[in-house]
């Protein structure tokens, strides 16, 4: 499916498309490849990475000569840059010189002994480690168990494995980290370690609860269903298993290792079916005030109103809407808002506005928010606080977690609900606003 082109985009997705890397990809020769690379675990399609031709399972080996950090990825976002890719095998690379950031993949760091050194050593980032289970990629979690114990039985200021195999779980299970802790369980139970996999999972809802947050990601509780599927079924209770995976898929329906856990248990073939409110109109049309509770973000209209703001949308933009209940903001609300800054920069006049509805101020990080809301600010993506002190618009809609999350665009219809830091949901609303253009608008790519 990735890596070849799309069978007829219309010209939204073509517009994008050609916003990204216009020189192509250029033969080049092999060079050894290290640790140091970035994996690409998805290719979107219609997005500049998909033109491209880059697919699953190839290798981001460089950015100007350097390893592809953070750092480095996101200074090539602002900036144009040469690139060096490796395809799956590693017998071809390719060179992509002075051209913009191929937007539209998901590429995270090699799992080689690197990754295991930083996660060792704390220096990592866990969405990378929950990314390859997201798209139902298990070889390198066997590799990550002694590095996951290393990192989580470690406590802040200390250092160094305690000598005794049960002290080690005890320390782990006291850990503040319970989502890490939760993909130790994962990884043991991948690797066939189910008493352990089963221990770690308990000691990740227990670390949970004595974080005593407002409330978690459906991603933690999801991860721990799936992984509690394949202990039961370990057992020989495939009732369990099958109830386990069905709470998950409710949770997190788009996650692949789900969706493809629910196949192979109900012996059906794999659900094609798109996101719950997909193609139907938004439920709620809502006119609130636009006011920070926590008067951080102000802004220039008194009232906003849903209506008026797909009245006001052209044929290639998306109006967004991030409901967060109590929420004024969580972590996966500020790493999508960031993203939608970043996508907005890029590709200029496809994200009319974004409306950020809230009911309380409850916020797990607030430097965290205040530098992903200073840099969509910077980038200038227009975003609003919109206040709905009845929690009606939230309600209404009952999501599994926060943001809730709605692409729209100007026939008032649902495009897309998937996560936005990873790009899905902006790409998968293009895709169908692809789709549902009449096919005298369509052209080839």
């Amino acid at each position: 499916m990735f890596g070849k082109r799309a069978p007829r985009l219309n010209t939204v997705t073509k517009t994008l498309a050609d916003s990204g890397p216009e020189g192509g990809l250029r033969p080049c020769p092999v060079v050894p490849l290290n640790d140091n690379a970035r994996m690409i675990l998805r290719v979107y399609s219609g997005s500049p990475a998909h033109t491209l031709g880059l697919d699953v399972g190839w290798r981001l080996l460089s950015i100007n000569g350097e390893g592809p950090s953070e750092h480095i990825i996101r200074a090539a976002e602002m900036k144009e840059s040469s690139f060096l890719f490796a395809d799956a095998g590693g017998s071809r690379c390719f060179a992509l010189e002075d051209q913009k950031w191929p937007f539209g993949m998901v590429a995270v760091p090699w799992p080689g002994q690197s990754l295991h050194e930083r996660v060792a050593s704390a220096d990592f980032d866990l969405e990378d480690l929950l990314s390859f289970w997201r798209e139902g990629i298990f070889w390198p979690y066997s590799d990550l168990i002694e590095p996951l114990m290393t990192y989580l039985s470690v406590s802040p200021g200390l250092a160094g494995l305690l000598a005794r195999r049960n002290a080690v779980h005890e320390r782990i299970a006291k850990h503040h980290d319970f989502t890490a802790m939760m993909v130790l369980g994962l990884a043991n139970a991948l690797d066939r370690n189910f008493d352990a996999a089963a221990f770690y999972v308990n000691a990740a809802y227990e670390s949970a609860d004595r974080a005593d947050q407002g409330s978690y990601a459906p991603i933690f509780y999801s991860l721990g269903l799936y992984t509690e599927s394949l202990i039961y079924e370990a057992r020989g209770d495939r009732q369990e298993a099958m109830a386990a995976i069905q709470q998950a898929s409710v949770m997190t329906p788009e996650v692949m290792a789900i969706r493809s856990r629910v196949s192979e248990l109900t012996e059906q073939p794999l659900s094609t079916d798109m996101p719950p409110w997909t193609l139907d109109n938004f439920p709620v049309d809502y006119r609130l005030p636009a006011f920070d509770p926590i008067q951080e973000r102000n802004s220039p209209f008194a009232n906003v109103s849903l209506s008026k703001a797909i009245a006001s949308l052209g044929d290639q933009e998306l109006l967004i809407i991030m409901v967060m209940g109590g929420y004024r903001s969580n972590y996966y609300y500020n790493r999508d808002l960031a993203r939608l800054a970043d996508l907005h920069h890029a590709f200029p006049g496809t994200i009319a506005g974004v409306h950020v509805i809230v009911a309380g101020t409850y916020a797990l990080d607030p430097d965290h928010r205040r530098d992903c809301e200073d840099h969509a600010a910077r980038l200038g993506l227009p975003f609003s606080i919109i206040w709905d002190e009845e929690d009606a618009v939230s309600r209404r809609i009952a999501p599994a977690g926060f943001p809730a999350r709605f692409m729209i665009d100007q026939s008032g219809k649902i495009l897309a609900t998937e996560l936005l830091m990873d790009e899905e949901g902006y790409w998968s609303a293009f895709s169908r606003m692809s789709a549902l253009t009449p096919k005298a608008d369509c052209e080839a790519p």
